[in-house]
C-alpha cells in the first residue's frame, strides 16, 4: 500500500478500505470507538489533507458511515463497534475471561541495548504504569467505557520520552529522538530546510503491544514489570522519510515475523538504518 495508490480515493472509499484493513490485520482489537479509528485513519496512508479542507467533521462522519457499510464491524451500542472477524457472537467480557493471566516473566532476548536506552525504558515504564493506574482509580469506575485508546497511550509514551530528553538536556525535536535513523533520512537531516519530510516511526506498530496494556488494565492485572518487558522488546523508533514510511505495512509486522525481531518490518521493506547519535 502506497500513498500513490490511495491518493485518488474519495473520502468514503478511503475510510471503508481503512476500517476493513484494520479489522483484518489488527487482531488484538475486538471492540473500538469510532473516534479512535478516526485518529488512526488520519495517521494512515489512506488519509489526505483535502478530506478536511471544507468540513472538519467530514472524516468523523465518513468513518461512521464506513463502519455501518463494512461487513467486518457490528455496532454494539452507540459509539462502540465490534470486530466480527474476531468475535461474532461473544461479548468483549467473555473473550477477556478466556485469556489466562500473564505472569511477570522477563523474556531473555538478544536486542541492542545501551545504558541510555535502559534508563529511558525504565523511565517510560514507571511513569506509564503510574498514568494507567491513576486513570483506572480516578473515581471513574466505568473504565471500559472511558479507557484510554491505543493512540492516546502511544501519545503519552511519546510525551514521556520527550520529557526524559528534556531532563537529560538533550535535543528533543522528533527527528532527534529516534533510536535509529534511516540512511535517506540522515541525508535530509544534513540538509537545511528539508526536515519537513521526516517522520518519527515506531519500528513495531504500537497497537501490537499497547492493546495488551489496555486489556490488563481493565482486568486490574497490569504490572510495571510487564510494561518494562514489553517496551524493552518492542519500543524502538526510527526517523524515516515520508517515502520510506509508505513502504512499511501499517498496523502489522508482516507475514513471517517471529514475534521477537523488532527490526523485521524494516528489513523486509529494504530500509537501511543506523543507530542515532546522542
Amino acid at each position: 500500500m502506497t500513498k500513490e495508490m490511495t491518493a485518488n480515493l474519495s473520502l468514503n472509499e478511503a475510510t471503508l478500505q481503512f476500517v476493513n484493513l484494520y479489522a483484518e490485520n489488527v487482531l488484538e482489537t475486538v471492540e473500538i470507538e469510532p473516534h479512535t479509528l478516526q485518529e488512526l485513519f488520519r495517521m494512515s496512508l489512506f488519509y489526505n489533507k483535502r478530506y478536511d479542507e471544507n468540513n472538519s467533521l467530514a472524516v468523523g462522519k465518513a468513518i461512521s458511515y464506513a463502519l455501518s457499510r463494512s461487513d467486518h464491524w457490528q455496532r454494539v451500542k452507540i459509539g462502540l463497534y465490534r470486530n466480527i472477524l474476531l468475535a461474532t457472537e461473544e461479548t468483549f467480557v467473555e473473550l477477556e475471561d478466556d485469556i489466562a493471566p500473564i505472569e511477570d516473566i522477563i523474556i531473555p532476548i538478544s536486542l541492542p541495548s545501551t545504558d541510555f536506552r535502559n534508563k529511558l525504558i525504565d523511565y517510560l515504564a514507571e511513569r506509564l504504569f503510574d498514568k494507567l493506574k491513576r486513570n483506572l482509580h480516578s473515581g471513574n469506575y466505568d473504565y471500559e467505557k472511558h479507557q484510554m485508546s491505543t493512540q492516546e497511550i502511544s501519545s503519552v509514551l511519546y510525551f514521556l520520552m520527550e520529557s526524559y530528553y528534556k531532563e537529560q538536556k538533550l535535543p528533543h525535536t522528533p527527528y532527534k529522538m529516534g533510536d535509529y535513523v534511516s540512511e535517506e533520512a540522515k541525508q535530509l537531516i544534513e540538509l537545511k530546510g528539508r526536515k519537513k519530510n521526516l517522520v518519527f516511526e515506531h519500528m513495531v506498530p504500537t497497537n501490537l503491544y499497547i492493546n495488551e496494556f489496555i486489556k490488563l488494565t481493565v482486568n486490574n492485572e497490569l504490572t510495571q514489570a510487564f510494561i518494562l518487558n514489553s517496551l524493552q522488546r518492542n519500543y524502538y523508533s526510527c526517523i524515516v522519510t515520508q517515502q520510506e514510511r509508505e513502504k512499511l505495512i501499517p498496523f502489522v509486522m508482516g507475514e513471517g515475523w517471529d514475534g521477537q525481531d523488532p527490526f523485521y518490518r524494516y528489513d523486509e521493506a529494504g530500509i537501511r538504518y543506523f543507530e542515532q547519535d546522542r
